[in-house]
């Protein structure tokens, strides 16, 4: 168990059941234990208005007061979790599904409020119980983790699934152990332009990712996943991002774009 795969599954991909379909397919042929991340977003902005709770979202990012806390701890520890971890058992993988509060296993702190917004019940990560994790791998099994943690209190936290993937990979490598960490969602790469599948790059460093974002040809949701990324990247953790169905050939390095410290 000396490397440490690390994969955060795209929230886009649990709303195509083609997409999920093959992910889950995908990771049966890995054949070794990963770490599996995991939102759901979607999912839980359905249920909020399903319960007559309207979301409300700053920048792409959900801002979670007490109800909104409830609906995220239903869908992604109970609904999204829950299924993953069934389709992956049926499918012959062991795995266990894990909030942050499971084992005290990733510790966050409640983000503080700004004079220009206050996100809610939202986490910041402290640390991670890398101990705990490995018992549940050295057993062959597969930890499967949604976007909930908790703080010292036992207060549950909504937490960016991104960043749980990043400092997963983080506490490993601060331990001196190796660790990759793959992002998989519908495209094949980062793209400087949405509309030409030929401006995938292959690699991108720190710099360039700042310069493509001043001029808006990355943006969205793609900048805070790229900011974790190069977290765990200048660590030393081999970090890729790329399309679902090609996830094998992202752990070989063949596919997708890598990101360089």
């Amino acid at each position: 168990m000396n490397h440490v795969p690390i994969i955060k599954l795209g929230g886009s991909l649990l709303d195509h059941p083609d997409q999920y379909a093959e992910v889950l397919d995908q990771l049966v042929r890995l054949q070794h234990p990963f770490i599996l991340v995991h939102g759901g977003g979607n999912k839980a902005t359905e249920l909020s208005e399903s319960l007559g709770i309207k979301p409300t979202l700053i920048d792409g990012r959900r801002v979670t007061d007490a109800p909104t806390l409830d609906v995220a701890v239903m869908t992604y520890a109970g609904l999204v979790n829950t299924r993953i971890v069934a389709d992956l058992n049926a499918k012959g993988i062991q795995a266990v599904g894990l909030t942050g509060a499971d084992l005290h296993c990733i510790r966050s702190a409640k983000r503080p409020a700004t004079a220009q917004v206050d996100f809610g019940y939202v986490g910041d990560i402290q640390s991670v119980n890398t101990p705990y994790i490995e018992e549940i791998r050295t057993k062959g099994w597969s930890p499967v983790f949604c976007a909930i943690t908790m703080d010292d209190s036992g207060q549950l936290l909504n937490t960016n699934a991104d960043a749980i993937a990043s400092n997963l990979a983080l506490a490993y490598a601060n331990k001196g152990q190796s660790s990759s960490l793959i992002y998989v969602f519908d495209h094949h790469g980062v793209y400087t332009d949405s509309q030409s599948r030929a401006s995938i790059l292959s690699e991108l460093t720190y710099e360039q990712f700042l310069k493509h974002q001043s001029t808006n040809a990355i943006h969205h949701g793609m900048v805070a996943k790229l900011e974790e990324g190069f977290k765990a990247a200048s660590k030393g953790v081999h970090v890729r991002l790329g399309r679902y169905d090609e996830l094998e050939a992202l752990f070989n390095a063949q596919k997708g774009t890598q990101l360089l410290a």
